[in-house]
């Protein structure tokens, strides 16, 4: 609710949100389907007006509204069924991560959502970091610093 209510500054309403939560009862499980920001932006290569672009300043794949003509293209290609449609005004809607500081994750009062730094994602994600890399750089490169890289 604090997605469509930040976005839109006045309504409140799930439909209008840029991240929906699924619930499986039989897992007792809750999923967030929230844009992945894939690396080849399969969204944005599939959408016919350019709607879909990316944002310079946060290098992810954000939607211009007013270039959208809802024809879905983006949703269909989407592997994480992250992306929705407003339904007052049938256009995409993703998450934009609020400019930065993703507001869901602010006002989540279970800590159940989270944007880590990418130094934080690296290490969550077992892929290398600064502990790793011989340069002694903090790149996330995973390199071990011997000739070849690592072989992990």
């Amino acid at each position: 609710m604090t997605c469509s209510l930040t976005h839109s500054k006045t309504v409140v309403n799930p439909r209008m949100a840029r991240i929906h939560i699924s619930s499986d009862a039989l897992e007792a499980m809750d999923s967030p389907a929230v844009c992945q920001q894939c690396e080849d932006h399969p969204c944005m290569d599939a959408c016919p007006t350019g709607a879909m672009v990316i944002d310079e300043q946060l290098g992810i794949v954000v939607v211009h509204p007013e270039d959208c003509t809802g024809c879905r293209a983006c949703e269909a290609v989407c592997p994480y069924a992250a992306i929705f449609f407003d339904p007052e005004k049938d256009t995409a809607l993703k998450c934009d991560l609020c400019g930065g500081t993703p507001e869901c994750v602010k006002t989540c009062r279970l800590h159940a959502l989270t944007f880590p730094t990418a130094k934080e994602a690296v290490i969550a994600a077992g892929t290398g970091g600064a502990e790793d890399c011989g340069n002694g750089e903090d790149c996330g490169c995973g390199d071990s610093g011997e000739e070849g890289g690592d072989d992990r």
